[in-house]
């Protein structure tokens, strides 16, 4: 009998298409062809048995599971975070995108699938780049790594929502969100964090200073909107309601994203979160791969001509497959701000133009002349940060991540204090001045951040999917330095805060794992902040130090604020159009405050406590409607904890003085919101939200008595007592619109408009204009991009506000606005980056190329004139 000729393996057609298509099939069909091609068994059962043994092998080893871990990078290598990626079936010949397998990149730009067949296609979108459509076999054949270009149109966007950091397309969203990527940060160079959200064209930012920015969400300011900085909240129990200066206090140098989330965000963050959320993600440090060198490092140097900033940056990532390191230094200084010279109303000349300033010549106090009045004298300032972060990965499903942050500067002069002072104007023109202050500083701002965080992923868990533990501490020094002129005694108010930060979130995946059809999400966050307050003078000329007959901005005994909250949010999915999202969270805050010196203030106690509970919910859906539609809707509960600054502080000011009310109740607000948005034909996304927000509880100053009495003698007089109670009510409404059109592949437009308004309601009188409502805003911004060049010309744009539509809130800052209010402005802007070789780039930046002069509402200084942007990159 003749047999076959055995042919040799990798002859064999069979094993030839396993090792292509499905090689982890390989070693049976080894089995078979062996049973084909070698001699047969003499026993017959034998050979019946061996067949049934490989075809067991065969069938056990297609159930297995096989697992590709695919990674994807933008066109500079970086890996693209959080990006939306879905398995493509093919059903009856058609392909379809399965949102139910819907995975996310992780830090690394890495997902991990199992069991793709070999017709299915990989669907990849995420924000600033293209959508990408592949079969499982080309991204096989490419070594498992996808390349995405740049784009600018999507509708799959990914965030992370709340401390738990879950990553879901903002498709799924149903609030109004916001996402600054490090490439717009990179283009546009911004000087401050602040600036950068400034440039997002959805967030209106407030200066009292050039060293400073208050952002405002939807008519809510400071303590009403929530800083969020690698899963930790910012906000401390000094936050005040007027002006907050924090953010630039993060170096956007080394910013991965923002995201910024408009209206009420409780529910997920917790207290103060009744404006919105900006959550500040910095750098990761980035494990080894096979495209990533062991070390890699960056740098650039920035130079801007309107105030002269010199900056300096340098970071180093070192990472192999376990352990990664991310150094991040930043160094900036800046020389006084200079205005813009066009002036579209001669009220700016008399009012904004610096023709004097104070300043100390052989121990006097004199007024000097400006040379140039557009000159901000008494703005500039410097700033260095530095970031520290090491990644440890043992294995797969758990990481531990230590992150230590660091911010200090030099004085920070108060420019809207320091313009302060009576003029004398003859024939149209400012002769003479005189000024209240000689110094008014923000002493070194420094923030000292250090955190532990803890990842375990792992869907065979029972309790959870996901477990994100962080435990972190917070330094936070804020001083005030202020002398008036020709007074030789210095007032030097230290404020120190130490934040203990504990959050536990965790995500529990309900159904299939590959295909959950509904999430868990709960957790719990405790918070601890120790508030010490000093005060002190010195005379500049003796040197001499004394703390008698001042009081201290907080209780001078110290003061203590603790929270615990526990919250659940349950995500379920609706079919494969819609997702309905509701959720609860219970926080209870405890304030305790001690005074040493009763005499001073005169008061009947040496310690205050106050306790306080608060429930909030939300309940939310997110709608595809088909062809391209999608509808949001939500209606949310927030609220905020009165803090320290709130129950604890003592505050002489003119013939009033404020004290301390332990019986303060939180601020609530009811939230309602709905977006409809548009895709056309792959190129144009049409976008509007409508929101509205009503206001129970706010905390307001009101006259106050103590013991039946209605006024306390304080510093030599007599004086009216003040203090916060509940006693505000409001509402706030507004739209935002969005429009991005793509018309090729290389050129690009968006535009953004923002409107808001705002009421105070009391009983029995008319309502009247609240504090904090910004006039409209947004941007225009047109787009081109080639592989070594992109360009972009911008025009950020607000509306008027007149003095009739402002409070009588100090907050407004009336004195620095003009009779008729704060006029409309609008700059013209152009940026551009140029990659001149491998290693080196450079951006070009010209902004308000009109060069006018023009104030945002409620600053207390002028934005900069015409500014050339100069920044030399180098990547290695």
């Amino acid at each position: 009998m003749v047999r076959k000729t055995t042919p040799k393996n990798e002859d064999y057609l069979p094993l030839k298409l396993t090792n292509r298509i499905c090689p982890h099939i390989n070693k049976p069909m080894k089995i078979l062809y062996k049973l084909v091609y070698q001699p047969l068994p003499k026993n017959i059962m034998l050979k019946f048995f061996t067949f049934l043994v490989a075809l067991f092998a065969l069938q056990h080893s297609l159930k297995a599971q096989y697992v590709d871990t695919i990674r994807i990078i933008d066109d500079e290598g970086y890996p693209v975070i959080n990006a939306s990626v879905f398995i493509v079936d093919k059903i009856d010949n058609v392909y379809e995108i399965d949102s139910a397998s819907q995975q996310l990149t992780d830090i690394d730009g890495k997902v991990v699938f199992k069991n793709i067949g070999y017709d299915n296609q990989i669907h990849i979108a995420s924000i600033q780049h293209r959508e990408t459509t592949l079969s499982i076999h080309d991204i096989r054949a490419n070594d498992l790594e996808i390349v995405l270009e740049s784009g600018y149109l999507t509708m799959v966007q990914v965030i992370g929502k709340g401390t738990t950091n879950e990553k879901i397309p903002l498709s799924e969203i149903p609030n109004q969100v916001t996402v600054i990527d490090r490439k717009d940060i990179e283009m546009y160079n911004p000087q401050t964090s602040a600036d950068a959200l400034s440039q997002s064209g959805d967030v209106f930012v407030q200066k009292s200073q050039m060293g400073g920015g208050s952002p405002i969400i939807r008519g809510f300011e400071a303590n009403k909107v929530l800083l969020v900085i690698d899963g930790v909240r910012m906000n401390n129990a000094i936050y005040r309601s007027g002006h907050l200066q924090n953010a630039i206090t993060i170096d956007n140098a080394a910013i991965e994203r923002v995201e910024i989330h408009h209206g009420p965000g409780s529910v997920m963050y917790g207290s103060d979160a009744l404006g919105g959320v900006m959550h500040f993600y910095t750098k990761t440090p980035r494990l080894r791969s096979k495209d990533l060198k062991p070390l890699e490092a960056n740098v650039y140097t920035r130079f801007s001509t309107a105030n002269y900033e010199a900056s300096l940056h340098a970071d180093v990532n070192v990472g192999s497959e376990k352990v990664a390191s991310y150094t991040s230094v930043t160094y900036s200084a800046f020389q006084d701000l200079r205005a813009g010279r066009l002036k579209s109303s001669p009220n700016m000349t008399l009012n904004w133009n610096r023709y004097f300033y104070a300043t100390r010549n052989d121990s006097t106090d004199i007024v000097e002349v400006n040379e140039n009045p557009n000159v901000q004298v008494g703005t500039r300032y410097s700033q260095l940060d530095a970031i520290q972060k090491v990644r440890f990965k043992p294995k797969k499903g758990l990481e531990f991540l230590v992150n230590l942050q660091y911010s200090t500067s030099s004085n920070v002069p108060r420019y809207d204090q320091l313009t302060e002072g009576d003029v004398t104007i003859a024939n149209g023109q400012i002769t003479e001045q005189t000024f209240q202050f000689s110094e008014w500083f923000y002493g070194p701002q420094k923030r000292l951040f250090a955190a532990l965080t803890t990842k375990v992923d792992n869907d065979s868990m029972l309790l959870f999917s996901h477990a994100n533990i962080t435990v972190a501490y917070q330094k936070i020094d804020e001083d005030r330095i202020t002398r008036r002129f020709d007074d030789p005694l210095r007032r030097i108010q230290q404020e120190d805060v130490h934040v203990f930060t504990f959050n536990a979130d965790f995500i529990k995946k309900i159904g299939s794992k590959n295909k959950p059809k509904s999430k868990l999400l709960y957790g719990l966050e405790a918070t601890h902040n120790i508030v010490q307050s000093r005060i002190e003078t010195q005379n500049i000329i003796t040197g001499e130090l004394s703390n008698r007959g001042i009081g201290t901005r907080y209780p001078d005994g110290g003061s203590f604020m603790t929270t615990a909250g526990v919250y659940v949010s349950y995500k379920l999915k609706l079919g494969k159009k819609a997702n309905l999202i509701g959720g609860l969270r219970y926080v209870f805050s405890h304030v305790s405050a001690n005074f040493t010196d009763t005499v001073l203030y005169s008061l009947p106690y040496s310690n205050i406590t106050s306790s306080n509970n608060a429930l909030t919910g939300s309940l939310a859906l997110a709608w595809d409607l088909g062809n391209q539609f999608q509808f949001n809707t939500a209606l949310s509960s927030s609220f905020r904890t009165p803090n320290i600054d709130d129950n604890g502080k003592i505050r002489a000011k003119g013939n009033t003085i404020t004290i301390p009310n332990a019986s303060i109740r939180p601020e609530q607000a009811l939230n309602f919101e709905a977006t409809i948005g548009k895709k056309i034909k792959q190129k144009v996304w049409l976008g509007a939200t409508f929101f509205y927000t009503h206001i129970f509880d706010a905390i307001l100053q009101e006259p106050f008595s103590l013991n039946g009495v209605d006024s306390m003698y304080y510093d030599g007089s007599f004086r009216s007592i003040y203090s916060n109670v509940n006693a505000g009510e409001a509402s706030i409404w507004g739209l935002s619109a969005n429009l991005k059109v793509e018309f090729t592949e290389n050129i690009f437009m968006r535009m953004g408009v923002n409107y808001t308004e705002g009421r105070e309601l009391e009983t029995g009188l008319e309502p009247q204009p609240l504090a904090h409502i910004p006039p409209l805003y947004g941007q225009f911004e047109l787009g081109y991009k080639r592989k070594i060049f992109q360009t972009r010309f911008n025009i950020r744009f607000n509306g008027p506000k007149e003095l009739k539509d402002y409070s009588n809130d100090s907050s407004e800052n009336l004195d620095k606005a003009l009779p008729e209010g704060t006029p409309a402005w609008f700059t013209v802007n152009i940026y551009a980056s140029f990659r001149l070789h491998k290693f080196f780039s450079i951006n070009l930046g010209l902004e308000n190329l009109l060069d006018w002069h023009y104030r945002p509402y409620g600053s207390g200084v002028s934005a900069p004139g015409m500014n050339v942007i100069v920044t030399l990159r180098g990547h290695f």
